[in-house]
């Protein structure tokens, strides 16, 4: 008698991914500016993302933050080179959706409980939004060195982590930030 493991588990996902960037001298705007101004945009919907073991029912987890991805992720950023200096705006963050698809809502005559789809009165995740703001400024050096003092700032607004119950009230440590405003600072060096 032989036996041997067999894996029914399969994961099922399509979505759309969405990438574009535009570069141009800023003296275009602005006459006697130079260096440049560059937008680019990131963005990816989930569609479906099914996850089934082969033994229980399956279902699409798209939008759901706690055990899938979110319907939509997207990150925005806006920068302005020089030669000298950069300076660089970042908006990322993610959909509102649901702590779990699987979970039926309900406020009253919520029926008997189901262990498969069990009932919840608020099944809403709000959206997350950060702001991040990035500086470089390269010192005149002399001889082939170079030197780049840079400040990056990250949760600029302080916007509080996602909570989902899950073991108690816990912090989303997938998409959310859970430090907080952030400063980072230092001075590269390339010789």
């Amino acid at each position: 008698m032989s036996a041997s493991p067999f894996n029914f588990a399969k994961l099922e996902t399509s979505g759309i991914d969405i990438d574009a960037s535009y570069r141009f001298p800023l003296r275009r705007i602005l006459k006697n500016a130079n260096g440049y101004f560059v937008i680019h945009g990131q963005a990816t919907n989930y569609l479906k993302y099914v996850s089934a073991s082969g033994l229980g029912y399956a279902v699409d987890t798209s939008g759901d933050i706690s055990s899938g991805p979110p319907r939509w992720i997207y990150r925005f950023s806006a920068s302005y080179t020089t030669s000298r200096y950069s300076i660089t705006a970042v908006a990322h963050g993610i959909s509102s959706g649901h702590y779990s698809n699987s979970y039926v809502t309900c406020t009253t005559s919520c029926g008997a409980y189901n262990a498969d789809y069990p009932s919840i009165n608020n099944n809403h995740v709000a959206g997350l939004f950060y702001f991040d703001l990035n500086g470089t400024y390269t010192l005149p050096v002399q001889n082939s060195a170079k030197v780049q003092l840079f400040l990056n700032v990250t949760n600029l607004a302080n916007s509080h982590p996602l909570l989902v119950p899950e073991s108690g009230l816990a912090a989303d440590t997938t998409y959310s930030n859970l430090l907080g405003r952030t400063y980072r600072g230092g001075v590269r060096m390339e010789f």
